[in-house]
């Protein structure tokens, strides 16, 4: 993994560890070849216990791994539903219907099942729902919400009057004008 964007995101990753479940393995600043930069070594952390904390509902931008035990499929998914956030998520199984039913019920813009989360495919939709997205895909499917498509019927230049429909008829304009100022004319009598 490369550094954090900044120095400030390196700050708020750190402070957005827990300090209060089972560190497995602890995060440390590095200057990787003797590099300057916003450089953090994995975190792993047991959360036995879920309180709702702000680390397990926010998004921590950083090398972190949450590990939750889950006694079922249906605590699993309530666990990973659990989230402000819904970008993606991860099903590893062997069986295709576990997948699908987890699938089904992952409040998430993007499932991968037995693949990481990471590197997303240009060629699929992607986005997020709940505080992850606007909860429309990007990539190619894009435009399919950055524009309104506009219909537009064009017709000939002139006006063909043999192809008026039955019961209408063409009324020049000077024929107008002079009916116009007779009516006007009779008016005023």
């Amino acid at each position: 993994m490369g550094p954090l964007a900044s120095p400030a995101a390196l700050e708020k990753f750190e402070r957005g560890l827990p300090g209060d479940v089972e560190t497995l393995l602890e995060s440390r600043r590095l200057s990787p070849r003797g590099l300057d930069g916003c450089y953090a070594s994995p975190s792993v952390h047991f959360v036995e216990q879920r309180r709702g904390r702000p680390y397990e509902r926010e998004e921590l931008f950083g090398p972190d791994l949450a590990i939750y035990p889950a006694a079922s499929e249906e605590e699993a998914v309530e666990i990973a539903n659990a989230t402000d956030y819904g970008l993606a998520a991860s099903v590893h199984t062997a069986s295709s219907d576990a997948f699908d039913r987890c699938q089904r019920a992952l409040e998430c813009g993007v499932v991968n099942w037995n693949a990481p989360t990471v590197g997303a495919s240009g060629r699929l939709p992607f986005g997020g729902l709940k505080r992850s997205g606007n909860h429309r895909s990007a990539a190619l499917w894009s435009t399919l919400y950055c524009a309104a498509p506009v219909a537009v019927l064009r017709g000939d230049a002139t006006l063909d009057r043999t192809k008026l429909a039955s019961g209408i008829s063409w009324v020049e304009a000077a024929s107008l004008a002079s009916v116009e100022a007779a009516s006007l004319a009779s008016s005023d009598e």
